[in-house]
């Protein structure tokens, strides 16, 4: 398609805006085959003839191609209204000198839109890459956190069962072994969601919602938090309210945030 980009003189009224495929009129004609035209008042063929257009008043008119090499960017076109004198041919080989200059101008504009555009959707990507990044500091600062209260659990009661080795009733030891089986699968999930980053691209988390029991939540989150507790010669004590019903909840990222806030609430309280 051409697309009238600029014009001049008498003739500026009629081409502003105007558009044709390639093969149409005398323009779409150069353009098609990349060759140059001087006209007269009469077509010099048949096929010509029929894009002359008999209601205008040109007398002569030269039409030439802007192009580099093969490749066609534009149509030039000088026309002469109401004049007796013609274009000649060497007035053809001048424009031909001026419509090199413009088409390799036009090819450096393109080229500077090429690279402005390519410039902008680099910096978009750099956007993204880095808000990526930022994303993953901060996922991998929270696990981080949340690895330690959970591993510090383990090993306070991996060192206590080797402490009291022989001295815990087997009831004890079953129950510490539990809470170090519980602890433990709690820290395999968090490890699965580290190796899950597929969701940082996205910007989005997966909640695996259920019904689950506020209180057995704030349970495990006390259980994991004993042993920190216990470093820091806090006691913990628990008021549970038996009747509570069961709510649809993440029971994962609940534990998380009350063992957080349990943690925070010994290190800082």
């Amino acid at each position: 398609m051409l697309v009238t980009r600029a014009s001049h003189g008498l003739d500026s009224e009629f081409a502003r805006g105007a558009q044709m495929r390639l093969g149409e009129g005398i323009a779409g004609w150069v353009a098609m085959r990349n060759e140059a035209l001087l006209l007269g008042e009469k077509p010099p063929n048949e096929e010509l003839g029929r894009h002359y257009k008999t209601e205008r008043t040109i007398s002569c008119a030269l039409s030439l191609p802007l192009s580099l090499g093969d490749r066609v960017v534009g149509v030039l076109n000088v026309n002469r209204i109401r004049q007796s004198e013609p274009f000649r041919p060497d007035h053809l080989e001048v424009l031909r000198v001026f419509g090199d200059h413009i088409a390799a101008v036009i090819d450096r504009a393109e080229m500077m839109e090429r690279l402005g555009s390519r410039t902008r959707e680099l910096e978009e990507d750099v956007e993204k890459l880095a808000e990526l990044n930022h994303m993953k500091d901060v996922f991998l600062s929270t696990a981080s956190h949340e690895l330690k209260t959970p591993l510090s659990s383990v090993l306070a009661y991996a060192e206590l069962l080797e402490d009291q080795e022989g001295k815990l009733t087997p009831e004890q030891a079953r129950e510490f072994l539990g809470r170090l089986r519980g602890e433990a699968t709690r820290l395999l999930g968090i490890v699965d969601d580290i190796l899950d980053l597929s969701r940082l691209e996205s910007g989005k988390l997966a909640l695996k919602l259920g019904q689950v029991s506020l209180n057995g939540i704030v349970s495990a989150a006390i259980e994991t938090t004993k042993a920190l507790a216990q470093k820091y010669g806090v006691e913990m004590r628990a008021e549970l309210d038996e009747s509570l019903p069961t709510a649809g909840m993440d029971e994962v990222r609940v534990r998380q945030a009350v063992t957080s806030l349990l943690v925070n609430g010994v290190k800082f309280g």
